[in-house]
């Protein structure tokens, strides 16, 4: 069992924790705009957390970003690279602009957390099922420890 963090449960967020928690890991989420998503994967067993903070009392193996976008996952990315600690993996599920996931894995990389990125094909209907497609972006150490992540939904 892996603690595990998510920010982003929302139309494609959902099925992929969704599948985390059938995989018998703890989750812990944050709510966003849309309490509907959130409601739902709380009572398929997650816990929500009412700030970014709280992730750092959870012992995080692994936190999930699935945000709409790269600012988003900038202003996120500046505020838990404070909070989380070196061993905490990210898996960045966000669809970046170009150079997004490069100065994202900046942020994370100066507070020496491992970063991997992996935009994914498919939809909610896919992601509830666990058969997304997934394009890694990482180095060779971080994808091996990442690998066993990406086997809950894709």
């Amino acid at each position: 069992m892996k603690n595990i963090g998510f920010i982003g449960v929302g139309y494609m967020g959902y099925g992929i924790a969704k599948n985390i928690l059938k995989h018998k890991n703890k989750l812990f989420v944050i709510a966003n705009k849309n309490r509907k998503p959130i409601d739902k994967i709380i009572s398929d067993g997650a816990e929500e957390l009412k700030s970014f903070k709280d992730f750092s009392s959870k012992n995080l193996d692994a936190m999930f970003m699935c945000v709409t976008n790269t600012p988003i996952a900038k202003l996120i990315s500046e505020k838990i690279s404070d909070i989380l600690d070196s061993k905490t993996l990210i898996i960045d599920i966000t669809t970046h602009n170009k150079t997004g996931s490069i100065e994202i894995e900046k942020i994370f990389k100066a507070k020496n957390i491992n970063y991997v990125e992996c935009p994914v094909m498919g939809g909610p209907v896919q992601a509830e099922e666990g058969i997304l497609g997934g394009i890694v972006g990482a180095s060779d150490e971080n994808f091996k420890i990442a690998e066993p992540y990406f086997n809950f939904f894709c």
